[in-house]
């Protein structure tokens, strides 16, 4: 028997969906090819830290301070 996930995930799931429902046939594998990348970049927060602060680094051409927010360096990433 298959656990149900919590309420919120439910709805991040249907939202996937509903905007899967929304692309033509040709644009879905892509959009599902996006959101894997974005799972696999998430799955080791230290990497993704790092990640998203290059990132930042690279677009703003400034040094992101390591105890900087992810929140913040993530808005300037533009993420």
């Amino acid at each position: 028997m298959r656990a149900v996930p919590p309420a919120p995930q439910r709805r991040a799931s249907l939202t996937a969906i509903a905007r899967l429902e929304g692309l033509c046939a040709d644009a879905w594998p892509a959009q599902v090819e996006h959101w894997r990348r974005n799972a696999v970049l998430q799955s080791d927060p230290a990497a993704y830290r790092h990640a998203v602060r290059h990132a930042a680094e690279l677009l703003t051409g400034q040094p992101i301070p390591e105890d900087e927010p992810l929140d913040v360096t993530r808005a300037k990433a533009g993420m």
